[in-house]
């Protein structure tokens, strides 16, 4: 019996071409769909992160417009007020450094802290008024 190369050959061309074929197609199909979800993925986080930046300027703007509206109803006497109640803080304070506890001078930091904020705060209150 003689071994026919010629009908391997075809043989083999018969199931490789398709093969070939059949697997270049699984690997467009697979390429396109990892393709079209990188795509939505991409879609989705650029959407967040208008969403977000949209969200911290609306948030910005509203703050700013609350301010305006409540540095709009203070008046000098509103300052003048806050003045003289940061005055009694402040005299309360010196009265528990001569009577001081242990508490006391744990917290005296802290509380001393805040005082200063809350006075930067009423200068800069006072400030914005005065440029009014």
């Amino acid at each position: 019996m003689a071994f026919d190369f010629n009908n391997v050959f075809q043989l083999a061309l018969a199931i490789g071409i398709p093969s070939i074929l059949m697997f270049m197609f699984v690997q467009i199909r697979g390429w396109m769909k990892d393709n079209h979800k990188l795509q939505i993925d991409n879609r989705v986080a650029i959407t967040t992160e208008i969403n977000a930046k949209t969200e911290t300027l609306f948030t910005t703007i509203e703050t700013r417009l609350e301010a305006i509206k409540v540095a709009a109803l203070v008046g000098k006497e509103d300052i003048t007020l806050l003045k003289m109640q940061l005055l009694e803080l402040q005299s309360y304070v010196n009265e528990l450094d001569k009577t001081g506890t242990v508490e006391w001078k744990a917290t005296k930091p802290f509380i001393l802290q805040k005082i200063e904020s809350v006075a930067q705060r009423i200068t800069e209150l006072e400030n914005r008024y005065n440029r009014v």
